[in-house]
């Protein structure tokens, strides 16, 4: 492996970083050496300044190790998933989350250098690119889902109330023109507070907050 790196023409930063993204994955020292040729050679093929190419490197080990990364995604909790995309994002980290920070360090998928960081690049592009989306797209359709549910009664309970107005009144146009401002009130808050359309309701919670 020594002699792989030395026998390079590839600058130093780009072995530094196949060797830094490769070791963070844990992975056997035959995998290690594989993964290594293949990075090693689709380096010396790209014509890229140096950059580029460490950010071309990084979308490689990316793909080699995709199926890996989805495997210790699927097996973190919610709360974890959250605090990962916080930190890909950057993100400050709450001090109440220092069990969580010290498991996912347990775990790899975290270290702590001058502060708290993913185990490397590839990893936090695929957080950045997928995964944070695709925990988006399930909160959101939980959240639809349970959006009737939660407030069919009080909409329905709003509608039966101003059926029984209209039926005691005399004059039932003079009561429609005067109820239809107060339903519309009521049902605009009960829409902000549920969030029944887009722009309304509460925002996606962080491992942060």
């Amino acid at each position: 492996m020594i002699n792989l790196f030395k026998e390079s023409t590839i600058p130093d930063e780009s072995k530094k970083l196949i060797s830094d993204e490769l070791l963070a994955l844990g992975i056997s020292l035959e995998l290690f050496e594989k993964y290594s040729q293949v990075l090693v050679n689709f380096a010396e093929n790209d014509n890229s300044n140096s950059s580029i190419l460490n950010d071309n490197i990084i979308l490689k080990a990316q793909e080699l190790a995709t199926s890996y990364y989805e495997t210790i995604w699927d097996s973190c909790t919610h709360n974890e998933k959250l605090l990962l995309i916080d930190v890909a994002d950057n993100l400050l980290i709450n001090d109440k989350n220092k069990n969580l920070i010290q498991t996912l360090i347990n775990k790899g998928l975290l270290k702590k250098d001058m502060s708290i960081e993913l185990m490397n690049y590839s990893l936090r592009n695929l957080i950045n690119t997928k995964f944070e989306t695709d925990l988006e797209k399930e909160y959101l359709k939980v959240r639809k889902a349970g959006k009737w549910t939660n407030y069919r009664a009080p909409i329905l309970l709003v509608i039966f109330a101003i059926g029984m107005f209209l039926i005691l009144q005399e004059n039932i146009l003079s009561s429609v023109v005067t109820i239809l401002p107060i339903v519309a009130t009521i049902l605009t808050a009960i829409i902000k507070i549920s969030g029944i359309l887009p722009g309304f309701g509460p925002s996606k919670p962080t491992a942060t907050s």
